[in-house]
């Protein structure tokens, strides 16, 4: 498994030497959700957050399947969405993670 680093964006994992239809997929599912984590009102956030902590790696397109799909580190991408989202919601500015999933 990959680790999330700066430089990552979810599409450039997607479409890396091993892209298939179905990556390019899962990463528009996966991007959007990052995307409404940050944008959705408060109460619009239950599901979202009840998705994200599915740790059901079997349920197809969980978080986990989809991070699993990506080679992605389900654990350290958390990890780094908790950090951001945090420093988003006490600015209110977007991060540069923000941006980059927009690509």
């Amino acid at each position: 498994m990959r680790k999330v680093t700066e430089a990552d964006t979810i599409s450039s994992v997607a479409c890396s030497s091993n892209y298939t239809p179905e990556r390019r997929l899962v990463s528009a599912i996966l991007q959007r959700a990052i995307y409404d984590l940050f944008c959705l009102e408060r109460y619009e956030l239950r599901s979202l957050y009840i998705w994200f902590q599915d740790s059901d790696i079997n349920t197809f397109l969980s978080y986990r399947y989809i991070t699993r799909m990506l080679d992605l580190d389900p654990d350290v991408l958390m990890k780094k969405l908790i950090e951001e989202v945090y420093i988003w919601r006490q600015t209110g500015r977007n991060t540069e993670f923000l941006d980059s999933i927009r690509e």
